[in-house]
């Protein structure tokens, strides 16, 4: 959807974007460890931070699996080779992500 509306971004500069992407985390960090403290008490920064965060990975997700393929030989079955290794890496950063998450409460205390 995002491609279509005007919103892809060049090779470059979605590796830029993927990498600050990172910065969540401290954010999110903050918001978990100190939640009376402004802003991080607003729902509505919450509910920002986490539109902001939802929309990158949506957009950065999308780019990544169209630039992908195309960076490997012009065969069509290499492509297509390169389409299901993403598919898979994709369910399985997922799958990690879950399992660091639940690792992280445990080990805030939470």
């Amino acid at each position: 959807f995002a491609p279509n509306v005007g919103l892809a971004i060049p090779e470059k500069t979605l590796i830029v974007v993927s990498l600050a992407r990172a910065l969540f985390v401290p954010l999110f960090i903050c918001t978990t460890l100190y939640p009376t403290v402004k802003p991080f008490h607003w729902n509505w920064f919450k509910h920002v931070e986490m539109l902001i965060f939802a929309l990158s990975n949506g957009l950065c997700a999308t780019l990544s699996m169209m630039y992908g393929p195309q960076r490997v030989s012009t065969d069509k079955a290499e492509q297509e080779v390169a389409g299901y290794t993403m598919g898979f890496t994709l369910v399985d950063g997922i799958f990690i992500g879950g399992l660091l998450g639940t690792l992280t409460v445990s080990c805030l205390g939470e």
